[in-house]
């Protein structure tokens, strides 16, 4: 939700913080647990045009000036963002499905405990992070061969 009214950083940490403090102190007024979805949401957005309407009434610093005045700059390292996470996702996709599932367990939030992984995929604890950096080992080669391929950067 945030992401829609273009919050990243600090402003998320700001409205999720107050979200959750107004649900804490409104819980009892939510008599449907099924509303409960709505009511985030509800609380998420407004929560975000409220600090939007803040920001606006405050000077800008420099440093947001400077941002202001370098649009293609910031629009440029939009794009190369962009393209590191698709040159990451391609990547992933490439490995065989069992190391898709342990990287995914272990960059979870919050990460899934070893004992778990170790149950769930059949794998001694003690190969868990041998195997984590041998997947990661790959994924860097594949990023890089792809990476020269396309003529890009990664």
């Amino acid at each position: 939700m945030c992401g829609r009214y273009g919050l990243t950083g600090a402003d998320v940490e700001v409205v999720s913080g107050e979200v959750w403090l107004l649900l804490v102190a409104n819980l009892h007024t939510i008599r449907d647990p099924k509303a409960l979805p709505g009511w985030l949401t509800t609380t998420t957005r407004n929560e975000c045009l409220m600090l939007l309407r803040h920001k606006k009434r405050q000077l800008p610093s420099d440093h947001e000036i400077a941002a202001e005045t370098e649009p293609q700059a910031e629009a440029e390292a939009s794009l190369l963002a962009r393209e590191r996470r698709d040159a990451v996702r391609h990547a992933v996709a490439r490995l065989p499905e069992r190391e898709q599932k342990l990287l995914s367990m272990l960059f979870s939030d919050p990460p899934t405990p070893y004992a778990t992984i170790s149950s769930v995929l059949g794998m001694p604890i003690g190969a868990i992070g041998p195997t984590r950096m041998r997947c990661l080992n790959k994924l860097r080669s594949y990023v890089t061969v792809d990476s020269a391929l396309s003529g890009g950067a990664a």
